[in-house]
């Protein structure tokens, strides 16, 4: 990764605007998600940023789902 990146995160199944929380994840470390976390596009606090996305053989046909929100989620840092 060339810079940090800020990811919304919400425990597998139905979850609300309230349980969403946002991970810091500084350049150069990694993550792993356990099958149906649910997390969203991540989100940079510099103009751009660049960063690699690893799938596990499978993952957008066995381990993915859309939630809508209720309202339109935000946050502050």
């Amino acid at each position: 990764m060339t810079g940090g990146i800020l990811i919304p995160f919400a425990k597998p199944g139905k979850f609300t605007e309230d349980e969403i929380h946002i991970f810091y994840i500084p350049k150069g470390a990694g993550i792993s998600c356990r099958p149906g976390v649910w997390h969203w596009a991540p989100y940079t606090l510099e103009e751009s940023v660049m960063c690699m996305v690893i799938f596990k053989k499978n993952t957008s046909r066995e381990d993915i789902y859309f939630t809508e929100l209720a309202e339109p989620a935000g946050f502050e840092l």
